[in-house]
């Protein structure tokens, strides 16, 4: 009959040693967990603000399409406006601001500074000409834009084949930020151009 093994004895820990092994470790999770979590919170805020930013600007180059699809029209800066309205109704934690609507330098995309649109001018209250240049204000209360300034003559609009005049939409949103983190807000802006879809020589505009 075989001898039975004793049992084998595990050495006792040391009280001191396993306290000292809780705190080290009660010491790491209170060093990376702000850590972790300010990386959690930074990839939901700029996850939200990009999509704002995406949302905007397809906000501006659909306006765009729609008013170069309108040329010489009254109808076109309606058009236009309410696609961007439309649009940006899927902004997240995003409130419009400003809207321009104006004849644009093909070369900048910033609005003439003159009739023969050789300069450009500034997407400002001042460097937008009121001649060609449409500004519209958000209004909280109704969600729309409210024209605030400036005009663009459908009469004016030059739409010939040979050259037609283009089309700029610029739009602005302030977006804000949930945890504060990364300030209270940020306000971005997009801007997009189009050429006005050509007419017939005798509608065109020409001289």
């Amino acid at each position: 009959m075989s001898a039975s093994l004793p049992p084998r004895r595990h050495p006792a820990r040391s009280p001191r040693r396993t306290r000292r092994s809780r705190g080290a470790t009660i010491v790491e999770a209170a060093i990376v967990f702000p850590i972790v979590m300010l990386f959690s919170f930074g990839i939901l805020e700029w996850g939200m603000a990009m999509k704002n930013v995406n949302t905007t600007s397809a906000a501006a180059r659909d306006g765009a399409r729609a008013f170069s699809t309108l040329p010489r029209s009254a109808l076109a800066p309606d058009a236009a406006k309410g696609v961007v309205e439309r649009d940006l109704s899927a902004l997240s934690n995003g409130t419009p601001q400003l809207l321009y609507l104006y004849r644009a330098n093909p070369q900048t995309g910033l609005p003439c500074s003159d009739t023969a649109c050789t300069g450009s001018g500034t997407l400002t209250p001042g460097g937008c000409p009121t001649g060609w240049c449409l500004q519209y204000q958000w209004n909280t209360g109704t969600r729309r834009f409210d024209l605030t300034s400036g005009s663009w003559p459908p009469s004016s609009q030059y739409a010939c084949p040979d050259g037609p005049m283009s089309v700029g939409v610029y739009v602005t949103v302030q977006h804000s930020f949930v945890t504060g983190f990364f300030g209270a807000s940020r306000t971005l802006a997009e801007r997009s151009m189009a050429r006005l879809e050509p007419l017939p020589r005798n509608v065109c505009g020409a001289t």
